[in-house]
This record gives C-alpha cells, sequence and structure tokens, in this order.
C-alpha cells in the first residue's frame, strides 16, 4: 500500500506542476465530503472536493484533495466551496486528466464578487 500512495501522490504533484500549460475550462464543485484515508497506513483524513466540467460537449468530472489534520480539519478545508464556479485545466489530448489549481481560484473567486474562502485567508 506504501509503494502505491507514493506512486499516486508522485503523479498528482506531476499533474500540478504541468497543468499550468493545458486549456482552461469553467467548472462546477458538485459535492464535497470530509474522508478519511487509510489510518493503519498513517495517512489521516482529506477534504475531498468533486468538480464537472465540459469540454467539446462533452462532460468529465475529477477531484481535489486538501490534506487535513483531522475531520474538524478537513471540513473547514471545503467548507463553502459547494456549487462554486471553479476553473479547471485539463489536457487537450485527454480531457478526462484534469486538474483544479488552487492558485487560479483565488482570481476567479474575486472577479465574481464571492466571500473569501478559508484557503486564501488562512494558508497553510
Amino acid at each position: 500500500m506504501g509503494t502505491i500512495y507514493f506512486l499516486k501522490k508522485l503523479y498528482q504533484k506531476w499533474v500540478r506542476r504541468t497543468a499550468k500549460t493545458w486549456p482552461i475550462t469553467q467548472g462546477s464543485i458538485e459535492h464535497v465530503r470530509a474522508r478519511t484515508l487509510d489510518k493503519d497506513e498513517g495517512r489521516g483524513w482529506v477534504g475531498e472536493l468533486a468538480y464537472s466540467y465540459i469540454v467539446n460537449g462533452q462532460y468529465f468530472a475529477g477531484f481535489h484533495h486538501f490534506t487535513a489534520k483531522s475531520e474538524e480539519h478537513a471540513d473547514e478545508l471545503i467548507e463553502g466551496w459547494k456549487d462554486r464556479k471553479v476553473m479547471i485545466r485539463y489536457r487537450m489530448d485527454k480531457p478526462e486528466i484534469s486538474a483544479l489549481l488552487l492558485d487560479e481560484q483565488e482570481q476567479l473567486a474575486f472577479t465574481q464578487n464571492q466571500t473569501t474562502l478559508p484557503w486564501i485567508a488562512n494558508p497553510s
């Protein structure tokens, strides 16, 4: 399990780094939840955002995870995200591969005159 977790984290880091050059589209946060990871492996909690987006008339979905110290912390991190419009980066050749980059959401929140999100006010 530890090797799979490490490889998944490495892949996610690569996606976030390369996604800055991918095309961008508007999406929406469909669902949020705090969830536990395998505590036997010592991984704790995450705040999970489930988002949807459309590319060339086709519907896609993805997830973004915030690492959290506890269930309460995960709940705080996802507070206010449900039903928000977000900017999603996607691979042009494989639009099912996507990323929600947090630094791009701050600009969108201000342009839509939305309240400040928790991670903007208190980056961790």
